[in-house]
Protein backbone atom coordinates (compact mmCIF):
# COMPACT_ATOMS: atom_id res chain seq x y z
CA UNK A 1 0.00 0.00 0.00
CA UNK A 2 2.78 2.44 0.90
CA UNK A 3 5.07 1.49 -1.97
CA UNK A 4 2.60 1.94 -4.81
CA UNK A 5 1.90 5.10 -6.80
CA UNK A 6 -1.33 5.76 -4.98
CA UNK A 7 -2.21 8.47 -2.52
CA UNK A 8 -0.91 6.63 0.60
CA UNK A 9 2.86 7.08 -0.01
CA UNK A 10 2.42 10.85 -0.07
CA UNK A 11 0.73 11.18 3.31
CA UNK A 12 1.98 10.74 6.87
CA UNK A 13 -0.99 8.70 8.02
CA UNK A 14 -3.47 6.19 6.75
CA UNK A 15 -7.01 5.87 8.07
CA UNK A 16 -8.34 2.45 8.94
CA UNK A 17 -12.12 2.28 8.76
CA UNK A 18 -14.55 -0.53 9.50
CA UNK A 19 -12.66 -1.88 12.51
CA UNK A 20 -13.07 -1.01 16.15
CA UNK A 21 -10.00 0.68 17.67
CA UNK A 22 -9.79 -1.98 20.38
CA UNK A 23 -9.70 -4.75 17.77
CA UNK A 24 -7.10 -2.90 15.71
CA UNK A 25 -4.94 -2.50 18.81
CA UNK A 26 -5.08 -6.26 19.33
CA UNK A 27 -3.99 -6.79 15.71
CA UNK A 28 -1.06 -4.45 16.25
CA UNK A 29 -0.19 -6.15 19.54
CA UNK A 30 -0.14 -9.48 17.72
CA UNK A 31 2.03 -8.12 14.90
CA UNK A 32 4.60 -6.72 17.32
CA UNK A 33 4.50 -9.25 20.17
CA UNK A 34 2.81 -12.38 18.87
CA UNK A 35 0.21 -12.10 21.66
CA UNK A 36 -3.43 -11.10 21.96
CA UNK A 37 -4.73 -10.08 25.36
CA UNK A 38 -8.47 -9.78 24.80
CA UNK A 39 -9.45 -13.03 23.10
CA UNK A 40 -12.23 -13.62 25.62
CA UNK A 41 -14.01 -10.38 24.74
CA UNK A 42 -13.01 -9.92 21.09
CA UNK A 43 -12.43 -13.36 19.56
CA UNK A 44 -15.11 -13.04 16.88
CA UNK A 45 -14.11 -9.49 15.89
CA UNK A 46 -10.40 -10.41 15.81
CA UNK A 47 -11.24 -13.47 13.70
CA UNK A 48 -13.09 -11.28 11.18
CA UNK A 49 -10.32 -8.68 11.09
CA UNK A 50 -7.63 -11.35 10.71
CA UNK A 51 -9.58 -12.73 7.75
CA UNK A 52 -9.93 -9.26 6.20
CA UNK A 53 -6.23 -8.40 6.63
CA UNK A 54 -5.13 -11.89 5.54
CA UNK A 55 -3.38 -12.59 8.83
CA UNK A 56 -3.80 -16.34 8.45
CA UNK A 57 -1.76 -17.36 11.47
CA UNK A 58 -3.82 -15.11 13.75
CA UNK A 59 -7.01 -16.32 12.09
CA UNK A 60 -6.06 -19.92 12.84
CA UNK A 61 -5.35 -19.05 16.47
CA UNK A 62 -8.76 -17.37 16.65
CA UNK A 63 -10.38 -20.48 15.23
CA UNK A 64 -8.88 -22.58 18.02
CA UNK A 65 -10.00 -20.09 20.66
CA UNK A 66 -13.49 -19.97 19.18
CA UNK A 67 -13.70 -23.76 19.00
CA UNK A 68 -12.84 -24.08 22.69
CA UNK A 69 -15.67 -21.70 23.50
CA UNK A 70 -18.11 -22.77 20.83
CA UNK A 71 -21.52 -21.88 22.22
CA UNK A 72 -23.71 -24.95 22.03
CA UNK A 73 -26.82 -22.78 22.18
CA UNK A 74 -25.63 -20.72 19.24
CA UNK A 75 -24.10 -23.32 16.94
CA UNK A 76 -25.99 -22.08 13.86
CA UNK A 77 -24.61 -18.55 14.31
CA UNK A 78 -21.13 -20.05 14.68
CA UNK A 79 -21.69 -22.13 11.53
CA UNK A 80 -22.66 -18.99 9.58
CA UNK A 81 -19.60 -17.15 10.93
CA UNK A 82 -17.35 -20.02 9.87
CA UNK A 83 -18.92 -20.11 6.44
CA UNK A 84 -18.75 -16.34 5.91
CA UNK A 85 -15.09 -16.09 6.96
CA UNK A 86 -13.78 -19.41 5.68
CA UNK A 87 -13.21 -20.91 9.13
CA UNK A 88 -12.77 -24.51 8.05
CA UNK A 89 -12.08 -26.03 11.46
CA UNK A 90 -14.94 -24.22 13.18
CA UNK A 91 -17.27 -25.18 10.35
CA UNK A 92 -16.34 -28.86 10.68
CA UNK A 93 -16.94 -28.74 14.43
CA UNK A 94 -20.30 -27.01 13.99
CA UNK A 95 -21.41 -29.51 11.36
CA UNK A 96 -20.40 -32.40 13.63
CA UNK A 97 -22.37 -30.87 16.50
CA UNK A 98 -25.44 -30.30 14.34
CA UNK A 99 -25.33 -33.89 13.09
CA UNK A 100 -25.02 -35.24 16.65
CA UNK A 101 -27.96 -33.11 17.80
CA UNK A 102 -29.92 -33.08 14.56
CA UNK A 103 -33.45 -33.38 15.98
CA UNK A 104 -32.93 -30.61 18.51
CA UNK A 105 -31.17 -28.25 16.11
CA UNK A 106 -33.69 -28.72 13.30
CA UNK A 107 -36.52 -27.67 15.61
CA UNK A 108 -34.86 -24.34 16.37
CA UNK A 109 -35.79 -21.01 14.82
CA UNK A 110 -32.12 -20.49 13.90
CA UNK A 111 -32.22 -23.31 11.37
CA UNK A 112 -35.10 -21.60 9.56
CA UNK A 113 -33.08 -18.36 9.38
CA UNK A 114 -30.09 -20.36 8.13
CA UNK A 115 -32.15 -21.58 5.19
CA UNK A 116 -32.91 -17.96 4.26
CA UNK A 117 -29.46 -16.45 4.79
CA UNK A 118 -27.17 -19.36 3.85
CA UNK A 119 -29.26 -21.72 1.69
CA UNK A 120 -26.26 -23.84 0.71
CA UNK A 121 -25.45 -24.86 4.30
CA UNK A 122 -28.43 -27.17 4.84
CA UNK A 123 -27.35 -29.03 1.69
CA UNK A 124 -23.83 -29.33 3.08
CA UNK A 125 -25.32 -30.75 6.27
CA UNK A 126 -27.34 -33.29 4.27
CA UNK A 127 -24.31 -34.32 2.24
CA UNK A 128 -22.28 -34.73 5.41
CA UNK A 129 -25.10 -36.73 7.01
CA UNK A 130 -25.19 -39.02 3.99
CA UNK A 131 -21.47 -39.68 4.18
CA UNK A 132 -21.64 -40.78 7.84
Amino acid sequence: MFSSNKKEPNVDESKVNDIEPEVFMELLRYIYTGRVEKFDQLAVQIFKAAHFYEMYDLKLICEHVLMKNLPVTNVIESLKLADDYDGKEIKEQCIAFVLQNFKTVTKSAEIKRLIKTHPHLPFELLIEMGSK
